[in-house]
């Protein structure tokens, strides 16, 4: 079986960005307020599409905030919530039926890279067929 949608640079992107964010968040409310330079840092690091130091970035934070909680399984629900919210946008998508817009389409394309491997045959073929449908009716 193959994919269809593929997350593209700047989708991998926007997605590690998205998990940094997060993670400046809950380092903001353990008392590191002063987070200018780190997300300057990544801003910067996103304008030049640079994937590779994006991901540095992002590991750095995990072991950061990794640091100063008691509870890292705090971190990974954190995550996990991010992610959750993602995947019920993906059920719902696939319950419907129709991809409503380009970015249902990147966010079900992006959650096929990245689950590829995990995901079921059946729901496999839903995605691509979802995705084939949007791709072919939206390509003026």
């Amino acid at each position: 079986m193959n994919k269809i949608g593929t997350m593209n640079k700047e989708e991998t992107i926007a997605n590690i960005k998205l998990q940094c964010d997060e993670l400046i968040a809950y380092l903001q409310n353990k008392g590191n307020k002063e987070m200018h330079d780190v997300v300057a840092v990544i801003e910067e690091t996103c304008q030049k599409k640079n994937i590779n130091g994006l991901k540095i970035i992002h590991s750095d934070l995990m072991e950061w905030a990794k640091s100063l909680s008691p509870h890292p399984k705090e971190i990974n629900e954190k995550l996990l919530a991010l992610d959750n919210k993602r995947l019920e946008k993906v059920k719902e998508i696939l319950e419907r039926g129709i991809i409503q817009g380009e970015e249902e389409f990147r966010l079900l394309s992006s959650h096929l890279d990245e689950n590829f491997n995990q995901m079921e045959t059946q729901i496999i073929s839903r995605t691509n067929a979802l995705l084939a449908a949007f791709l072919t009716f939206n390509n003026d």
